[in-house]
């Protein structure tokens, strides 16, 4: 997945003041985020956001279960998953009567 915000502005204008602390600004190729987040049933995404205040080798050590195959790997979804949880994706059935 790729996901992309672009602001253009002429050279000699400043930023937004807005946009001048947001972690997701980068100024040039080199500094991108990468989104390396797990796809996660309701279950499992319930069982991480009660750990988030933990870093990502002791989420993984509580867990049940491993959001990757490789270690490394899932401490790098964990990670990313902390980073932009408050973005992931939620998806519920629900019956209207």
């Amino acid at each position: 997945m790729f996901t992309a915000t672009v602001l253009c502005v002429a050279d000699d204008r400043k930023l937004i003041n807005g946009l001048k602390g947001w972690e997701f600004l980068s100024r040039d190729w080199s500094r991108i985020t990468e989104i390396s987040v797990p796809d996660l049933s309701i279950r499992e995404k319930v069982a991480i956001d009660r750990l988030l205040s933990r870093g990502p080798k002791a989420i993984i050590r509580a867990l049940k279960f491993r959001p990757a195959s490789e270690l490394d790997d899932a401490h790098l979804a964990i990670g990313s998953y902390k980073r932009l949880h408050r973005f992931y994706p939620t998806f519920h059935a629900i019956g209207v009567q």
